[in-house]
């Protein structure tokens, strides 16, 4: 049985599938994509069950439920986005299993114009969002790293992933890269090996 797990957070386009994918091309991680449910609490076989997913809008401190996903139904269909995450666990619940967590960022700008342009909420909405996140993410106890470390000196950078999640590195992470769907960033990481 799985008695450790893992948590990688971004905002959108931050580089969570990226780093997803190299996590799960660890003989020693399973990683999952976006589960809202509790998979993850059913995954078994290797030392780490983890998880990836987008902050906010699928993780909070507030349990998706009934009320939520009926609020939600009716505020996609006024403003065309959800007012509520719609996750069945929530971050207490991630913390409550001991989950290590990763935190993934970009640029300022760039974190803040893929939060809007994937939100499609107003400006002002998504703008006041965006700050309390990163006001969340400045007090999470986490190993933080940026896309463009990622990028530039991947395999220094996964290795000191690897450290802190206490497993010893594994080059296969590297082919991780084959499996993201995001070519310009295969092609960059590419270059390096």
């Amino acid at each position: 049985m799985n008695n450790k797990y893992l948590l990688v957070l971004g905002f959108p386009s931050s580089g969570t599938s990226l780093l997803a994918s190299f996590l799960g091309h660890h003989p020693k991680i399973n990683m999952l994509f976006e589960d809202l449910g509790t998979a993850i609490t059913k995954l078994y076989g290797k030392e780490y069950a983890g998880n990836k997913l987008v902050y906010p809008f699928q993780l909070s401190n507030k349990r998706n439920n009934k009320f939520y996903s009926m609020l939600n139904r009716i505020w996609r269909k006024l403003y065309n986005y959800n007012k509520f995450p719609v996750n069945k666990m929530t971050f207490d619940d991630y913390k409550g299993l001991g989950a290590k967590i990763i935190i993934i960022k970009r640029l300022p700008e760039n974190n803040l114009r893929s939060f809007i342009e994937k939100s499609k909420m107003p400006k002002i909405v998504a703008y006041k969002m965006y700050n309390k996140a990163v006001f969340d993410f400045q007090n999470i106890d986490a190993y933080k790293l940026t896309l463009y470390q990622l990028t530039s000196d991947t395999e220094n950078t996964l290795k000191g992933i690897c450290k802190y999640l206490e497993i010893p590195y594994a080059k296969t992470m590297l082919d991780g890269v084959r499996y993201n769907y995001h070519k310009n960033r295969r092609t960059e990481i590419e270059k390096q090996r």
